[in-house]
């Protein structure tokens, strides 16, 4: 499940909680479980959803589902890992 949850990621970019939640038909808090391994290992960014509508950053992640969580691929680049924005 982990790398279907990598995949997707790379695919789509940015999802919201609730929109992974729905795309793989499991309940929010297990999916937060899965994508905090994601999180942890520096693969993936967190973003609150308020966080991203004050800082006007434009990216869409806004308008996605109603989940208050957004995460972010971006990748392992130089050992440099994910910040979060919460």
């Amino acid at each position: 499940m982990l790398m279907a949850l990598k995949s997707y990621l790379q695919q789509v970019g940015q999802v919201s909680l609730a929109d992974l939640a729905q795309h793989f038909g499991i309940q929010e808090s297990a999916m937060e479980g899965m994508m905090n391994t994601w999180v942890l290992k520096g693969y993936v960014s967190l973003m609150n959803k308020d966080k991203c509508a004050i800082t006007n950053c434009n990216k869409g992640c806004c308008s996605s589902g109603n989940s208050q969580i957004i995460y972010q691929w971006c990748g392992k680049q130089q050992n440099i890992k994910c910040t979060f924005n919460l």
